[in-house]
């Protein structure tokens, strides 16, 4: 019975791990797309009002999610040829 229950609280331990990990992964990528869009020298409190107009600007607006793809798609294109240059 406790060696079950200590396979349980091991399994959900490593689970946990794996969200932060998956997690933190996200939020540095986030963090480089900031620098890719060359917005990094800008201040937190810009860089999250930003966001939280695109986000409404999305919400009242889905099509522009379209929109921004492409730039996006464009933008890691561009980055792409010009990482091949270096």
């Amino acid at each position: 019975e406790q060696c079950k229950l200590n396979r349980l609280e091991s399994s959900l331990a490593k689970q946990k791990l794996k969200e932060r990990s998956s997690r933190t992964r996200k939020l540095i990528e986030s963090g480089g797309l900031v620098n890719k869009a060359e917005l990094d020298h800008l201040p937190k409190d810009v860089l999250l009002g930003a966001f939280v107009h695109i986000r409404e600007l999305l919400e009242n607006e889905p099509a522009h999610e379209d929109l921004f793809q492409a730039k996006g798609k464009a933008a890691f294109l561009k980055h792409k040829e010009t990482d091949k240059c270096l």
